[in-house]
């Protein structure tokens, strides 16, 4: 699925936009938006991999496929020993 969401300046002569975002504040307000999607009720965690051309790769956070709580009779069971999180690439 594509999204676009186009912004269009009212009238005047077409300048370059001077008050955009740097890339850094870009790429963390995509994996903010990602950690908006964890299901996780204690930790939302959110990621954006990016690549050297300022390209976004993939996105993620701690969803549903391993489990939440923080202790278990098997720390298997547990979300401690599992240090990655699902991503769409």
């Amino acid at each position: 699925m594509l999204l676009v969401f186009r912004r269009s300046a009212a009238g005047g002569p077409c300048k370059k936009r001077v008050d955009c975002l740097e890339w850094l504040e870009y790429f963390m307000a995509a994996a903010f938006l990602s950690a908006q999607r964890s299901k996780d009720p204690s930790s939302q965690v959110g990621a954006c991999i990016v690549n050297p051309e300022n390209k976004m790769v993939g996105n993620g956070c701690n969803d549903d496929l391993l489990p939440w709580a923080r202790t278990a009779a098997d720390k298997l069971d547990t979300k401690y020993p599992y240090g990655k999180m699902h991503f769409s690439y």
